[in-house]
């Protein structure tokens, strides 16, 4: 079972303590799509980067819900 697998049973079954609204598998599927992007890619690199960027808030949020 991939790890999207593993993330999306944990959410249904409400064993995750991170809150699904917070869209934490959406930054992970961001970051698998940075890890495989290659430097002759650089418009895709560009867009992706911007996804990222507008993911920041989200991020910042769920981490400091988990501090609290």
């Amino acid at each position: 079972m991939s790890r999207k697998d593993q993330r999306l049973l944990m959410e249904k079954l409400g064993a995750l303590i991170i809150k699904p609204s917070l869209g934490f598998g959406t930054i992970a599927e961001l970051r698998n799509k940075i890890a495989h992007t290659y430097p002759n890619e650089s418009e895709k690199q560009a867009e992706i980067l911007n996804e990222v960027f507008s993911s920041g808030d989200n991020l910042l949020e769920g981490f400091n819900s988990l501090l609290n």
